[in-house]
């Protein structure tokens, strides 16, 4: 196995290094008290940085019943931002699903093979599995008699993945 990575720096720390526009950040939070979210919120509105708040429940794989996705209406009305979605589930349906809690951004995780080695193999999609959520995400939305601007960038940002080119 690999060696243990060295322990991350505070998050008042962390957060203020990444705190300077341009740059749009993504803070996926799981665990973390509200303190914390608080605290980071804090600090991207004070110094006018761009960012999005992540649902994320850090199990490998996460059981379907712990999704929990009502946290990103929570997220969303709490600290009036941006809210995406990092799933860790096996297969496609609730980061399809996910789409219709007006979610800004998803983040899965990709491997060419389950079985390499790793604690996120198993949740991670494989070349097919991507293609099958990426149809699945394009179809939920041209479905929708209005799509709402950020899910109108959701469905190009998918649409035009390198990704998606080139295991097509």
């Amino acid at each position: 196995p690999p060696p243990p990575r060295p322990p991350a720096p505070p998050p008042t720390v962390f957060f203020l290094m990444i705190r300077r526009p341009p740059r749009s950040t993504l803070d996926r939070s799981s665990a973390e008290s509200d303190v914390y979210k608080r605290e980071a919120v804090e600090i991207f509105k004070k110094n006018k940085c761009e960012f999005e708040l992540m649902h994320c429940v850090s199990t490998y794989p996460m059981k379907t019943e712990d999704a929990n996705l009502k946290t990103i209406e929570v997220l969303r009305d709490r600290f009036n931002c941006k809210v995406g979605y990092s799933g860790h589930e096996l297969g496609t349906l609730i980061s399809t699903a996910v789409v219709y809690k007006g979610i800004s951004w998803l983040e899965r995780h990709f491997t060419s093979d389950k079985t390499l080695w790793g604690t996120d193999q198993s949740c991670s999609l494989e070349p097919q599995e991507l293609k099958e959520l990426i149809a699945n995400i394009n179809l939920l939305l041209s479905s929708y008699t209005l799509i709402s601007s950020s899910q109108s960038s959701l469905l190009i940002t998918l649409s035009k993945t390198p990704i998606k080119s080139s295991i097509i």
